[in-house]
């Protein structure tokens, strides 16, 4: 190890690239709390560079040796420093003193499940984890997560630095590090497979434009997903600010601190759009006129609320228009992209799986003219998947774009996005059945609140449409006006109510209905796991066998002729 008594051998100055002489402009020029961290943490510019420099020089001390170089900055063959934090404050504190010193930080969840958390620690070369108290787990048990892993992994305290530490910033004219060099290490959601460990390079984080100092941005997700490590590093270097709330924030803490009025703006998974809107109706709605005056009022103040990640659901827009004319953002980005490839405008009317024109110095290629898989080349982008030549060279073409794996269709400027190309569509025979159309008109008969439709792989017609749903509230829906009740909702009555909407090859074939208690699985960005859940309730992982049975699954056992469908053009009575 080096000792603290060889530090000032080491050059105090800060590298001088555009991380660093940002965060130097605006330490000289802004001096407002720029992240409220309900860890207990009010951070300003000066308290910032303070931490950072007190755990540079904490990691100069405690990482191995042969690690560093004569300067004291991290050799090009020393490891990763993971991240494990709630605290907004600690991880870009974590992530700006590891990139004074050139190394590369690896976000982390704070509740590992031992399998993943081993393989992310292998695959990203992680050799000391950055932590603090917000992290539910003590050290000792993280350790005993890694005892499997492949070499000695050493955990290591975030500690702030004493009061009045702050010293000006200074840059080192001659430190300086390569653009492509990699910064950041983000796994990819594994929705649709094991995550992959993209290698994020410096210039991803060089940003020239500044915020407006009035715009105050929520955050409460957890911090190891491209969607919420980028955000608030991106703010603090831009001038700006954040509210940070404490890991795990339920509906109710968001609706409390939009009731105070001071957020202006959102990052938000449109899975959570309609949580917030399920809480709300559930919680708000039949407040006095005085109270639910107070949570509208504060939630009007936001200027923009940006998704990403998943198709938001029309209902829910059309919610949020109707309550508070929430301005909505749709945006379509990738871990591996790192920013955004095609975003809306405030104001842009709301268009149905429309995510706006292409940005941030895109590059895009469609593989059928107007429509087909997307490739994107842009500034910033990963560079390569760590530890996986073969992922890394399958994912670039011969004039480097990126194969995003989702198709897309043009129309004028406009980008639609139709589906995941390995996961959106359900193969029926010689039939194609696009899941986001089946989804869209469950969730719009008036008994269904969520819908999820998969693949569920069958020996004679190549893959049955699959469906899980939640049902309302019966009393809540215009059939209970008959007499309908949830009992009476089976897979018989959703196959009739969609006969008219949907041809025949389309309509689901085996059901679950959801019970009271029981959730979905969803990864780090809030995107549905539909491997799991499949798994969790059709007991699936292969193909259907002949003799399939599972409590709670219906099964539509009268088959399908796929010649009348095909001679009736498609629609036919179920």
């Amino acid at each position: 190890m080096v000792g603290l008594n060889n530090q000032c051998l080491f050059p105090q100055r800060f590298p001088n690239d555009p991380i660093f002489t940002q965060l130097q402009k605006l330490s000289r020029t802004f001096s407002g709390v720029i992240i409220h961290d309900d860890y207990g943490i009010d951070t300003d510019y000066r308290t910032l560079v303070a931490d950072v420099t007190h755990l540079r020089a904490l990691l100069r001390e405690k990482v191995p040796r042969d690690w560093l170089d004569s300067r004291g900055l991290f050799k090009s063959n020393a490891g990763s420093i993971g991240i494990m934090t709630a605290s907004c404050h600690h991880l870009v504190v974590g992530f700006l003193a590891t990139a004074a010193l050139g190394g590369k930080s690896v976000p982390l969840p704070i509740n590992p499940n031992q399998e993943n958390f081993v393989y992310m620690i292998d695959k990203a070369n992680v050799r000391v984890i950055l932590t603090d108290s917000s992290v539910p787990e003590e050290p000792s048990d993280i350790q005993g997560l890694l005892d499997n892993g492949n070499g000695p992994v050493q955990m290591l305290s975030i500690e702030r630095s004493k009061p009045n530490m702050y010293s000006d910033m200074e840059i080192d004219e001659d430190t300086t590090f390569a653009a492509k060099e990699t910064a950041l290490i983000l796994f990819t959601s594994g929705s649709t497979g094991r995550p992959k460990a993209a290698a994020i390079p410096r210039s991803r984080l060089f940003f020239k434009t500044r915020m407006d100092p009035d715009e105050l941005y929520l955050m409460y997700r957890p911090l190891h997903w491209v969607g919420t490590v980028l955000p608030p590093i991106g703010l603090v270097l831009q001038g700006g600010r954040a509210r940070s709330l404490k890991s795990g924030a339920y509906a109710a803490e968001i609706w409390e601190v939009l009731k105070e009025g001071t957020i202006t703006g959102m990052f938000i998974s449109p899975v959570y759009v309609k949580t917030l809107q399920e809480h709300y109706e559930a919680n708000i709605r039949h407040l006095t006129a005085e109270k639910h005056n107070h949570y509208l009022c504060g939630a009007s103040k936001l200027r923009r609320v940006i998704t990403s990640g998943s198709v938001m659901d029309p209902s829910a827009v059309e919610f949020w228009k109707n309550l508070t004319n929430m301005p909505i953002i749709a945006r379509y980005a990738s871990t591996e992209t790192g920013v955004s490839v095609f975003a809306t405008s405030p104001g842009d009317t709301w268009v149905d799986r429309c995510v706006g024109e292409l940005v941030n110095k895109a590059s895009i290629k469609l593989s059928d003219g107007d429509e087909g898989h997307l490739s994107v080349k842009m500034p910033g982008m990963f560079t390569h998947y760590l530890g996986d030549e073969e992922a890394t060279k399958a994912a670039f073409d011969e004039e480097g774009f990126f194969r995003t794996g989702d198709i897309f269709r043009r129309v004028g400027n406009k980008y639609f996005f139709q589906g995941r190309a390995s996961s959106d569509w359900i193969r029926y025979s010689l039939y194609k059945v696009t899941v986001s159309e089946v989804e869209k008109e469950l969730k719009a008969l008036p008994y269904i609140s969520e819908a999820y439709v998969l693949p569920i792989m069958d020996y004679e017609v190549r893959e049955l449409v699959g469906a899980i749903v939640r049902l309302r509230d019966s009393s809540n829906y215009l059939g209970q006006e008959s007499g309908l009740r949830n009992p009476d909702i089976n897979l018989c009555k959703i196959r009739q109510d969609l006969s008219s909407k949907l041809e025949i090859y389309k309509l689901p074939t085996i059901l679950r209905i959801l019970r009271a208690g029981e959730g979905v699985p969803l990864s780090v960005s809030s995107k549905v796991l539909k491997p799991k859940l499949r798994e969790m309730y059709f007991k699936l992982s292969g193909y259907r066998p002949k003799d399939y049975s599972e409590p709670g699954v219906e099964f539509w056992e009268k088959g399908v002729d796929l010649e009348y469908i095909h001679n009736a053009g498609g629609f036919a009575s179920s």
